[in-house]
């Protein structure tokens, strides 16, 4: 027989959501800022070698550098994914997971004493 979830159980799913939820979109928008910051560099780096090139390579240099960015924007994107998932494994599930075990030993704890005090008389 299924047994519905109580009040403090359904906080618990409900903030263990919410926490999830909000650290992912967090961590997505650190890793576009990461991103953008990678690529400023990386254009950046191809407009000051323009700059200093003679006029006659400039166009053949401009499409060989953002060529470059290409391939180098694809493997910062993969990095950054890896950061990512990593920092939501390490800052979004970990805490999670340590503040239900705290929970969970608390609440045995403090039936675990209760119990021990439905036994005793009450002194009147």
């Amino acid at each position: 027989m299924h047994k519905p979830m109580k009040g403090w159980f359904r906080l618990g799913v409900v903030m263990s959501l919410i926490w999830i939820g909000t650290s992912t979109v967090a961590f997505g928008i650190n890793d576009f800022q990461f991103t953008q910051r990678a690529a400023f560099l990386g254009v950046s780096h191809c407009t000051d070698a323009i700059k200093g090139a003679p006029v006659s390579t400039r166009k053949q240099m401009t499409a060989i550098c953002f060529r470059q960015l290409d391939t180098d924007m694809r493997s910062v994107r993969q990095l950054a994914l890896g950061k990512w998932l990593h920092e939501i494994a390490g800052y979004g599930v970990a805490p999670l997971l340590v503040a239900l075990l705290i929970g969970f030993v608390l609440i045995r704890l403090f039936r675990w004493v209760r119990a021990g005090f439905e036994g005793e008389p009450t002194q009147s």
